[in-house]
Formats: structure tokens, sequence, C-alpha cells
């Protein structure tokens, strides 16, 4: 697994003081936060009462697959809503510098939670500029390009070089990314 699940476990248990008291009041704020983003990107489209139901729709289909919790899927649902709404924003303004960094850094950390837990932020990020392409603001596009990039690379840089300053990097491309794909192209027998 990539190295965010275990810093936030670490984190956790810290301040649990070694109880799992720590990692269920971690996975409480993350799933609070999850359940926030989602109703105000689901009121902002539809109103109240459809964003009401569609976040009971998806806690309930969610306590069918997290199975007790502390899964690296878990986490990064707050980073898949947040970078639902900046879409919302930054189709309204494209150029605004925190949002597409934003953008960016959520990309950036749920690929540190899991590589293939990715697909929310990166199908935004595409939409986004695809659609400025499409409306030939090439000012736009350039610019939330550079602002996403340096989201990305921030979070991926100062990890990796940690990483690599402790001789690790190594190892942990090795379970995370090599053995993710080695294990995705198996045949489930």
């Amino acid at each position: 697994k990539p190295p965010a699940i275990y810093y936030l476990n670490a984190f956790a248990l810290r301040l649990g003081r070694g109880l799992r008291w720590g990692i269920w009041l971690v996975e409480f704020v993350f799933l609070f936060a999850a359940i926030t983003a989602s109703f105000s990107l689901l009121k902002k489209l539809w109103g109240f009462a459809p964003a009401l139901f569609g976040v009971f729709v998806w806690l309930w289909g969610l306590d069918f697959t997290l199975e007790g919790g502390n899964f690296t899927e878990e986490y990064p649902l707050v980073f898949h809503f947040l970078a639902l709404l900046l879409l919302l924003e930054l189709t309204r303004r494209p150029e605004h510098r925190f949002f597409n960094w934003t953008l960016g850094l959520l990309l950036s950390m749920s690929f540190l939670f899991r590589p293939n837990n990715i697909l929310v932020e990166v199908l935004v990020i595409l939409v986004l500029l695809t659609s400025l392409l499409f409306q030939k603001n090439f000012r736009a596009f350039w610019a939330s390009a550079f602002w996403i990039a340096l989201g990305v690379l921030i979070p991926i840089g100062v990890t990796s070089a940690y990483l690599a300053w402790h001789g690790l990097f190594n190892a942990m491309f090795e379970a995370s990314i090599l053995y993710n794909l080695t294990y995705g192209g198996t045949a489930l027998t």
C-alpha cells in the first residue's frame, strides 16, 4: 500500500494512545467530511431533498463495502467529492489558481492512498481541460494545467524525497506501484 495509509494510521494510533479509538476518530472525521462535501455538491446540483436522499443512498452502499472500515478506499472519498465541487467552481472561473492547485493536490493525495483511487480526480481534470480546449480558452487551459501539475507534484515529490532520504523509496515503489500492477494483471482463480 502507498504511504498515506501508514502515515494516517500512525497518526491515528498516536492520537488514540495506541488504541483503536484513534483510528475510529480519524475514520469518523474523514467520513463526516465526505458526507458534508457530497451533501454540498448534491445540494448545489439538485437541491436539499435530493441531496439528503443521495447521501443516504451512498452511505447505505458504503456500509456493505467497508466491512468494518480502515480501508484505503474510505479516506479518499472526501477528495473525490471535493474534486467534483471544484469542477463546478472551475467551470465558472477556470483560471482560479488556488482551485486548480487544490484539484491537483486532491489527485496527489488520492494517489498517495492508493494509485487506482485517482480516477475521479483524473476525470475531473480531463473534463476541465477538455472543456477549456473546446472553448478555445488556451490561456485558461495552460494556467489550469500548470497549477494542477504543481498541486500534483508537491505532495508526491515531498513524500518521495522523504522516503528516498531514508532509503525506502524503492520498497515503497515496489509495494504500492509494481505489486498493484502485477496483482491487477493476474487472473483470479
